[in-house]
């Protein structure tokens, strides 16, 4: 039995991605190495056009549902979303993607504005990060 031809050209290899290192016990933020966090959201924003395009009827109205209660801006409960908080990393220069361990959400949701959380319905994820609106008051200090 003959062996097929080699190919003409190699196959083409996947892009490979590094992504920011998680610890163990956390959680992945899928950051990817260097990535600020206006690239990740344009990224997982191009990423939920491709989800939405391929959506079933049932897990949309399970999404629009989960999108409708976060506009009330309230901390998720012990099953809701998971909830990350954008954090300054002194010798990268640019904010990492941390992940907020439950027992830990409220108190760190308070510590954002209305302006400074944004919710992801296709991801179930709330992202904090103070830069959305630098110019949101603090009123813990009233």
């Amino acid at each position: 039995m003959p062996l097929a031809p080699e190919p003409l050209f190699p196959p083409r290899e996947a892009p490979k991605f590094v992504y920011e290192p998680v610890d163990k016990t956390e959680k992945h933020h899928r950051q990817r190495l260097r990535e600020t966090w206006q690239e990740f959201l344009a990224r997982r924003a191009a990423k939920n056009v491709q989800m939405a395009e391929k959506e079933s009827d049932e897990s949309r109205q399970a999404r629009l549902q989960r999108e409708k209660h976060a506009l009330k801006q309230m901390p998720p409960g012990s099953k809701g979303a998971a909830v990350f908080r954008w954090e300054h990393d002194h010798e990268k220069g640019y904010l990492l993607r941390k992940h907020v361990p439950r027992g830990q959400v409220e108190d760190a949701w308070m510590e954002f504005r209305d302006t400074q959380r944004r919710y992801d319905g296709f991801h179930n994820e709330w992202d904090l990060n103070g830069e959305f609106d630098p110019t949101a008051r603090d009123f813990s200090d009233d």
